[in-house]
């Protein structure tokens, strides 16, 4: 589990946009269904707004979505596939982090303008907002 994996755990956390302008536009090899980005694609802080200017995939920075793929605590996911489930997004990932790839699914949702995040860790579903 990487640390910000840990610290949402704990139940620490609840994820803010940075701004509507750290939003990344679809990638010119996105689908092209993708023109118009989902509404959780962007730059997620939680706590301290400074982690909106920290380096991507760094322990202190922001959770980054886009098109084609979430950075995280010192982790990369690539998008394989994003389903429409209502208002939320399930998104089947193909990670790697710390060495080791693996492959998760978690459930996104825009709420009151935070990221709602379900996630499966440890056998455990839990979500974060």
């Amino acid at each position: 589990m990487d640390a910000f994996a840990a610290l949402l755990t704990a139940g620490f956390l609840s994820l803010v946009m940075c701004t509507a302008a750290d939003a990344q536009p679809a990638p010119s090899n996105a689908p092209k269904h993708a023109s118009v980005p989902p509404g959780y694609v962007g730059k997620w802080y939680a706590g301290d707004v400074k982690a909106c200017k920290a380096v991507r995939r760094s322990p202190e920075g922001a959770l980054v979505y886009t098109a084609t793929q979430m950075f995280g605590a010192e982790s990369t996911c690539k998008i394989e596939r994003a389903t429409k489930h209502g208002a939320a997004t399930e998104l089947s990932l193909l990670c790697r982090a710390e060495g080791q790839t693996s492959r998760d699914k978690e459930l996104v949702e825009v709420v009151d303008g935070k990221l709602r995040r379900t996630v499966t860790v440890e056998g455990k579903t839990m979500s974060f907002t």
